[in-house]
């Protein structure tokens, strides 16, 4: 499943449904973007199934543009799942995207 497989943690949240704090950690290379990726909804599902008084949600995302990106095509890419991730999680606790990239 693209672009990752949240199988697993949609498995794993459903056990700890008292839990009011998450933090995600994950790679990514740019280079594998596709129109499925702006549309990933960033666990707000699994959230909203599992978690019923989350307080706190950072997600934390490790990039690697390619050679052939420009600096610019990269930052238009970056604030666009930025505006997707806050869309995504509209307020309903302390959500953070925290992007760092090469």
């Amino acid at each position: 499943i693209w672009p990752w497989n949240d199988n697993l943690f949609n498995t794993y949240l459903s056990c700890v449904p008292n839990l009011e704090q998450l933090n995600i950690h994950r790679l990514f290379y740019i280079s594998r973007i596709t129109e499925s990726f702006l549309n990933y909804d960033w666990f707000a599902s699994i959230i909203s199934t599992h978690l019923r008084i989350l307080h706190r949600f950072h997600f934390y995302l490790r990039c690697f543009p390619p050679k052939n990106l420009t600096e610019y095509d990269t930052e238009k890419f970056l604030n666009q799942i930025k505006k997707k991730f806050i869309e995504s999680h509209q307020d309903q606790y302390q959500s953070r995207l925290i992007i760092q990239h090469s």
